[in-house]
């Protein structure tokens, strides 16, 4: 391989690039766990961890700005570095990864977009915010309440990536499985789409979350599997297509029982 395309590999605990040194290159993980973390006045702060078919670093690129964060090696890791010169040819010009890079970036701007929306609403609000606070900040609806929601969903403990952290502001909001090309009766804000692979645990319309006159529910769509929500199995050949969800976390397992699609739904209690 050329010095603009290479196989690199990282030892566990080595700094793969530290925050606020410039941005030269990127990285496709082949192999591996990757944890990027920022610095904080309370010490070290952990965003995500990434792994095989993961996209990173690409941000400094982008806005040729020094990186924003730590990336370290938990493991040893395999990947490809992909610096500036090669950035269009090696990712945007193949259709394959092209797709995949565009999957990350829409999830790294609904996360982007719900933080501004927090650090906004803090500084309007002129409070020491919480969760509650938080909520009482946000645009009120004709009835008087606000629609927005305080309902984080993370990959839950030990299953392998992608590792999912996304914050969902408002439903319906839509999850099923990855496919291209990418759906266009979605916003991008209101959908996560998840890669799979066969045999497929996810449908493409899996499950959806809405708010029904009970309050929030998951919705089973279309899936061949079904939805667990709490223990609870639920889809077109099962008893109900939709579990209510509960004050704080709620578990949700995509696919059958032996799925790693496995998450938590922490739902503020207010």
């Amino acid at each position: 391989m050329s010095d603009a395309v290479a196989e690199k590999l990282f030892a566990a605990g080595e700094v793969i690039y530290a925050q606020g040194e410039a941005g030269q290159g990127m990285l496709l993980v082949l192999s591996g766990t990757v944890e990027v973390s920022v610095a904080t006045p309370e010490g070290p702060r952990v965003l995500a961890r990434f792994g095989a078919g993961d996209f990173l670093g690409d941000m400094a690129l982008i806005t040729n700005q020094p990186r924003a964060a730590t990336a370290r090696a938990l493991t040893a890791v395999t990947a490809e570095w992909i610096d500036d010169r090669s950035f269009e040819e090696r990712l945007l010009e193949q259709p394959d990864r092209r797709a995949s890079y565009l999957a990350l970036l829409m999830q790294r701007i609904r996360i982007t977009d719900s933080l501004l929306r927090l650090e906004w609403h803090k500084q309007e609000a002129a409070v020491q915010v919480t969760r509650a606070a938080y909520l009482e900040a946000l645009p009120a609806t004709a009835s008087g309440r606000s629609d927005w929601l305080d309902l984080r969903l993370i990959s839950a403990p030990g299953t392998p990536p992608p590792v999912i952290d996304v914050i969902i502001p408002q439903v319906p909001f839509s999850i099923g499985r990855l496919t291209f090309p990418l759906p266009v009766d979605a916003l991008p804000t209101r959908r996560l789409s998840i890669p799979d692979k066969e045999p497929y645990q996810l449908c493409r319309d899996h499950c959806e979350i809405v708010r029904t006159a009970e309050g929030l529910v998951v919705r089973d769509v279309e899936s061949r599997l079904g939805t667990n929500v709490n223990g609870v199995q639920v889809g077109r050949d099962f008893a109900t297509t939709e579990a209510a969800l509960k004050p704080g976390p709620n578990t949700l397992t995509l696919g059958g029982p032996e799925s790693h699609y496995r998450f938590i739904l922490e739902l503020a209690e207010v």
